[in-house]
Order: C-alpha cells, then structure tokens, then sequence
C-alpha cells in the first residue's frame, strides 16, 4: 500500500476517527454562528461594549474548555493505561466545571447592577 499523506491516514476509516476534535469544533461553528446570526439581527451590538465583553468571556472560556477536552482526548487516545482514564476523568468532570463556573462569576461581576423596587403588600 502506498505511503498515504498525512492528513488522509488522519482521516482513515481505520484510524481512532479523533473524536475529541469534533467536539470542541462544532461548538466552535455554533458559537461562530450564533454570534453572527445575533449581530446581523441586531446590527448595533457589534459596537456595544456589553456585547464586545460578553464575546470575549465566551471566546475566551470556549479556548481553555476546548484545549482541555482535546487534551484529555488525546491522552485518552495516546496512552493505554487506567492513569490515562483518571487524568481524562479529572480534566472532564473537575477542570471544565470549574473554567465554565468562573468565567460565568467574572462575567456576571461585570453586569450593571438592578435596583428592584420593593413590593408593598
């Protein structure tokens, strides 16, 4: 059989498929796709602060969440030991909650603050 390039062994029915890829890029499209389909809806958040910041903060925990859970696939992919499924099992179940939890905290310290009034009963 003929040396196959690269990216086409990559992408071979009898390779592992790489899995921990498609994840993390089709929340990629659906974000990438979400956010446009909100500003060509609503032209003028392309130049509201509140918006430009909330972008961030998602892009921002989009990458570290994406990096992680393509690292825990590849460990998962590369090493054939039960260390490998505890590392994996760390990064999904602890460092993800933990990266989405403070992103939405800082987030939300950012936000005006609401003054309710008081209900008179």
């Amino acid at each position: 059989m003929p040396q196959m390039a690269k990216w086409r062994r990559w992408l071979a029915p009898d390779s592992s498929c790489r899995p921990y890829l498609f994840g993390p890029l089709l929340s990629f499209l659906q974000t990438t796709a979400s956010f446009a389909e909100a500003e060509r809806v609503i032209p003028s958040l392309r130049s509201n602060k509140n918006w430009i910041d909330y972008k961030t903060a998602v892009w921002t925990t989009f990458v570290i969440g994406a990096t992680a859970s393509i690292y825990a696939g590849y460990i998962l992919a590369k090493r054939r030991d039960p260390s490998a499924v505890s590392r994996a099992a760390v990064i999904i179940w602890l460092v993800l909650p933990v990266v989405y939890f403070l992103s939405a905290f800082h987030f939300a310290g950012k936000l005006p603050e609401h003054r309710h009034r008081r209900c008179r009963r």
